[in-house]
């Protein structure tokens, strides 16, 4: 238990840094918006469509289809990541690092690979006109899809055995412990969203919130003495919904009393 305790302080210490660094990315980093228009409802859809439908697509294919899919997903993520910053020299890193690490299937690697492909999804995702009603609607249908593909079915037991079962994992992972993509990418859209309406410092609260539950679902392990995989969404969301809307609610009091003043 020790041993799991460790490790999951490390992967607690790693979302922290992806969330800094996706909040920092969004502030810093200049993105182009697509040609294609601005996030709306039906994307949103799409978006829920392929997050429940994608996992059952994993399970149907070999080993080999799998590993090839998420080194294909990581050079785009990184490559969106990088380029801005570096050009068409971002494709050749990503390329690079995800090489590397289909021979030495290190867990750093990975988690280095993780981090910098999920420091721009915040940002593409806001700057390209998605609301905070969206985003607050998006998570709550997640957490629920989360309860259901973890208590009702063994759907996501064996999604993480078969990503595992490869050098590519699509999280952040440590040992023993470990926190998915899907949630990582929302709590990175999440951290954005109040960075584009409410400022860096409320930015930052928010990022404070959000990793709380990881110290709650480590205090319920060492209670219970077990390790479980439990849905991070079911945690987050609650808490993410009355900060930010609590944030709101102080903005609008402030914006009030300026108005009486005047």
């Amino acid at each position: 238990m020790q041993e799991f305790v460790l490790d999951t302080s490390t992967v607690i210490s790693l979302l922290v840094v992806t969330l800094i660094l996706s909040n920092e990315y969004y502030k810093r980093v200049n993105i182009q918006r697509p040609s294609i228009g601005h996030f709306n409802w039906r994307d949103m859809i799409l978006a829920m469509v392929l997050i429940v439908g994608v996992p059952y697509i994993y399970l149907a294919l070999p080993l080999w289809a799998v590993t090839l899919i998420f080194a294909l997903i990581f050079i785009s993520l990184m490559y969106n990541s990088i380029s801005p910053i570096t050009g068409v020299y971002g494709a050749v890193l990503a390329i690079a690092l995800v090489s590397v690490q289909y021979f030495l299937s290190s867990q750093w690697l990975s988690n280095i690979i993780c981090i910098i492909s999920f420091a721009s999804l915040g940002a593409i995702f806001i700057k390209n006109g998605l609301q905070p009603n969206e985003v607050a609607a998006f998570s709550v249908v997640l957490m629920v899809y989360d309860i259901i593909a973890v208590f009702g079915t063994n759907l996501m037991q064996q999604l993480v055995n078969i990503m595992v079962s490869q050098p590519y994992f699509i999280g952040l992972r440590f040992n023993s412990a470990m926190i998915g993509g899907g949630d990582i990418a929302i709590l990175t859209i999440l951290v954005a969203t109040t960075m584009k309406n409410h400022g860096r410092r409320n930015s930052l609260l928010m990022i404070t919130a959000l990793v709380f539950p990881s110290f709650a679902i480590l205090l319920m392990t060492i209670l219970y003495n077990v390790i479980m995989l439990l849905p991070y969404l079911v945690f987050a969301t609650p808490i993410y919904l009355a900060t930010y809307y609590g944030i709101m609610a102080r903005f609008a009091t402030k914006d009030f009393s300026l108005v009486r003043s005047f």
